[in-house]
């Protein structure tokens, strides 16, 4: 038996490419609905076809940058919650400490 480290992926880089996505998505998402509703409003409004589309792009940019850092908020707030549940709860049972009940 050797102790060399195993060649696995590194669960961190794989857990940070997950959350990566999921930002991603959910920027695309926010930047989508929020464009949309800015077009439908600048065309009631009465604007026209230029300041539509200059509205409607800019918005879905700035959406799109707000999107991912609330994404990104809300991913570190779930993985520190992830975190610390695998401390207080994922640790391996002593019998001999805590009668083997894992807690």
């Amino acid at each position: 038996m050797s102790n060399t480290p195993s060649t696995g992926k590194n669960p961190l880089w794989t857990w940070l490419k997950v959350c990566l996505a999921l930002d991603v998505a959910w920027a695309i998402v926010v930047a989508v609905l929020y464009s949309s509703g800015i077009h439908i409003l600048s065309g009631v409004a009465g604007a026209g076809s230029t300041a539509t589309g200059v509205v409607t792009t800019a918005g879905a940019i700035f959406a799109f940058v707000i999107g991912f850092i609330q994404g990104g908020v809300f991913l570190f707030v779930i993985s520190m919650f992830i975190f610390v549940g695998i401390l207080l709860f994922g640790g391996k049972s002593n019998s001999r400490n805590n009668g083997g009940t894992g807690f």
